[in-house]
């Protein structure tokens, strides 16, 4: 069995001021436990549900840049996002991201695709793509391939890596 530990929140005693330092602490102890993975949201803003103890006005970082801090003080412990909004960014864009992560994880970045259902978030921020657009365009440039370690997708994002 594998076992996967989830950072849901960032609102610990002493934050703000303290977020990195106390990520870098739960990523070391994950990492040094045993644990499979490391997973953050991947959320413009906290989630709206006070029956969980959650609430928009409190901290919530990019995902992507937290797996890439905790990336760099960790040595084996998977990285992803539960789960990546699919129209949240332009498709190749989500591909550059996520491979950045992979190569500088050294092969450590997992990938999750999921329908980006909080309204909040995708309108915030105007989400310029639509459903069926970044869709059709996760499945037109390839993703698939990408992931199975084969394709053009893949070539192309090799050569913008190295």
């Amino acid at each position: 069995m594998k076992l996967g530990l989830q950072i849901v929140r960032f609102d610990w005693p002493g934050s703000p001021a303290n977020i990195g330092s106390k990520l870098a602490e739960i990523g070391k102890t994950a990492d040094a436990a045993g644990f499979d993975s490391l997973w953050v949201m991947d959320h413009f803003f906290q989630m709206d549900m006070p029956q969980m103890g959650l609430s928009p006005a409190e901290p919530m970082l990019d995902g992507y840049t937290a797996l890439s801090y905790m990336a760099a003080v960790t040595q084996r412990v998977r990285l992803g996002t539960m789960v990546t909004g699919v129209n949240y960014r332009h498709p190749g864009h989500l591909v550059k991201i996520v491979s950045s992560l992979d190569v500088l994880s050294g092969g450590r970045a997992n990938l999750g695709i999921g329908a980006a259902v909080l309204l909040t978030s995708r309108e915030q921020f105007g989400n310029r793509f639509g459903w069926l657009a970044v869709q059709a365009g996760l499945i037109g440039l390839g993703l698939v391939g990408l992931l199975a370690g084969s394709g053009p997708l893949l070539d192309k994002w090799e050569s913008a890596l190295y």
